[in-house]
């Protein structure tokens, strides 16, 4: 139950989950910083290492990302945002597109209802 609690938070609060996120990936290089330079190595080329050593930061960003379990209902939710801004911006195709679905629909219905009689 607590894992559920958790993602629903991320999926609510993402400005915070996407702070938290950015925060620990902040914290494993500056360890891996500090790491290489106990063994001696300059600020620049230290922090220059960790960064060949940790990897890329916006694929690992993906990755913990796709670890939440919430992607599916973000990428709806960003999907759905997108079509109501672009019925806001065009109505009349919206009120064309949504009229044809209802009498396709329609139609369908009743021929199926007609034919299964």
């Amino acid at each position: 139950m607590r894992d559920w609690k958790l993602r629903l938070g991320a999926l609510f609060r993402r400005g915070r989950a996407e702070a938290d996120l950015d925060d620990e990936l902040q914290f494993h290089l500056a360890m891996q910083t500090r790491k290489n330079r106990q063994t001696g190595m300059a600020d620049s080329d230290a922090a220059r290492l960790a960064g060949e050593q940790f990897g890329n930061l916006t694929y690992t960003r993906e990755s913990c990302r796709d670890e939440r379990g919430t992607r599916l209902l973000e990428t709806i939710g960003q999907d759905i945002r997108y079509a109501l801004r672009g019925f806001q911006r065009t109505p009349g195709f919206a009120i064309t597109a949504v009229a044809t679905i209802a009498l396709g629909l329609g139609l369908n219905t009743a021929a199926f209802t007609a034919f299964n009689a």
